[in-house]
């Protein structure tokens, strides 16, 4: 209801300004590093405030045990698939379709050689921009809930140092000028 009224107060503009107390007192009750008023990771508090409103939201009450399979040399996407599902079947609310991804991780075994390909959930990804490189390139893929063929895959290369703003990043990618 906080995060209701919140959005409300956003919304409507009826006040010169909105200090979303309510919102950062009930995301201090869920986590208690966010309690007093110490400076904090915005970035933190924003995941701590979507897992917490996906788990009031949660549509299972009682989450079943899944486990997942190897990938042993699996289509991605098949894999991809295999994991979102199981994901799924002890996740399922609106914030789980609208803010959480999947970050592929892939372990080699320096012993025996064995890869192990998993995807594992997020809700807030971090990248960085290093100051210091000659180029950087992102590719941001986005599926469908299906997961049966990429809608966007986004590669990006941004200049050496620190001209580049986040705006001028966000307006290459609503604009879809990627190189």
């Amino acid at each position: 209801m906080a995060f209701a009224e919140l959005l409300s107060d956003l919304w409507t503009g009826r006040q010169k300004y909105v200090a979303p107390w309510d919102v950062k007192n009930w995301v201090a009750r869920k986590a208690v590093q966010f309690q007093g008023f110490a400076q904090h990771d915005s970035q933190e508090m924003l995941s701590v405030l979507l897992e917490t409103m996906h788990e009031d939201l949660n549509a299972v009450t009682k989450k079943p045990y899944v486990e997942m399979k190897d990938s042993n040399g699996r289509p991605d996407e098949v894999v991809a698939a295999e994991f979102w599902e199981g994901l799924n079947r002890r996740d399922n609310s609106i914030f789980v379709k609208l803010f959480y991804g999947q970050l592929k991780s892939r372990v080699n075994c320096s012993i025996c050689g064995h890869v192990s390909i998993t995807f594992d959930p997020y809700n807030v990804l971090s990248v960085p921009i290093p100051r210091q490189t000659t180029n950087l390139t992102y590719v941001i893929r986005y599926y469908p809930l299906s997961f049966v063929k990429p809608v966007v895959q986004i590669t990006m290369s941004l200049p050496s140092g620190n001209s580049t703003t986040m705006a001028e990043i966000r307006e290459k990618v609503r604009q879809g000028v990627y190189d």
